[in-house]
């Protein structure tokens, strides 16, 4: 009997459970997760934020999902380094996980720039369920917000933003909104639609420092 681990458990990390168990009914599969939630879309996560989905809509597998399936689920523990050579998983708290095979499925992370004062409270990445409950906790005290990047999902978190009625602005560093996607042609378009909108889109510039009066986290 083979022993999988997976970390990761979103969509990939959950594919490859269900494709693993059409030929292996009886080999063991640990999924690591650094996060409290089952598996989830992520891409759903600022309609959440926007108020146009309820938390239960977001989740694509039940909690049964992994009792049906034989998985040892654990929740809250990252993984933090790899040996190939013992072929273990070394976690956060010391633990280690013995593997015959790996997959890595964590997809990306926020890249915070190195700014002075990004430590501060208030300011968020835009990746997890966790971000977008965290940044709803703030909107019932907040009024304004910064969005610093003009790709997809720096513009999704400034539609979900302004959606609750906050003033948002969106710093980009290029000449133009999805850069990396869209022609300049094509990102007018979608700036005039931010803009009638009401979202404020500034070009061309980039943040210095975040000032503030709170402490750091």
């Amino acid at each position: 009997m083979k022993q999988y681990v997976i970390i990761g458990n979103s969509a990939a990390g959950i594919a490859a459970v269900e494709a693993i168990r059409k030929a292996d009914k009886e080999s063991k599969i640990t999924v690591v997760s650094d996060e409290d939630y089952s598996s989830y879309c992520r891409c759903l996560i600022s309609y959440y934020l926007a108020g146009d989905i309820k938390e239960e809509k977001i989740f694509y597998r039940a909690d049964s999902f992994y009792k049906e399936n034989n998985i040892e689920l654990l929740l809250n523990r990252k993984a933090t380094r790899v040996d190939p050579k013992k072929n273990r998983v070394v976690l956060a708290d010391k633990s280690q996980l013995g593997y015959d095979y790996l997959l890595i499925a964590t997809g990306a992370s926020s890249k915070f720039p190195e700014l002075k004062g990004i430590k501060k409270e208030g300011v968020f990445g835009f990746r997890t369920l966790k971000d977008a409950k965290d940044i709803a906790g703030l909107l019932p005290v907040v009024k304004s917000a910064c969005v610093l990047g003009g790709g997809l999902i720096g513009l999704k978190a400034a539609y979900a933003l302004k959606k609750r009625n906050i003033d948002v602005k969106v710093i980009i560093k290029s000449r133009q909104v999805l850069s990396q996607v869209l022609d300049s042609e094509a990102a007018q378009l979608v700036q005039k639609k931010l803009e009638e909108n009401g979202i404020e889109v500034i070009l061309g510039q980039d943040a210095a420092e975040i000032i503030s009066d709170e402490g750091e986290i």
